[in-house]
């Protein structure tokens, strides 16, 4: 059973789903080691931004762009 979660972790898009638990207000980055690179605001920043990218067929985020406060920890 790991063996299977694991092959499938490898094939998601795991930005994805760890934006969405970090923007969960309930969880915010409470599940996770913030000391990975991945894992700093600018690790989180660089992964929204390129999610935003991904949706919006390339366009660069507008001044707005992760403005509002998420989660404060």
């Amino acid at each position: 059973m790991h063996k299977s979660l694991e092959t499938c972790w490898k094939k998601t898009d795991q930005d994805a789903l760890i934006v969405a638990i970090v923007v969960n207000p309930y969880v915010c980055n409470s599940a996770f080691d913030t000391t990975h690179v991945a894992l700093t605001p600018n690790g989180l920043y660089a992964a929204m931004k390129w999610l935003y990218k991904q949706f919006h067929k390339g366009a660069e985020p507008d001044c707005g762009f992760l403005s509002y406060p998420i989660c404060q920890t």
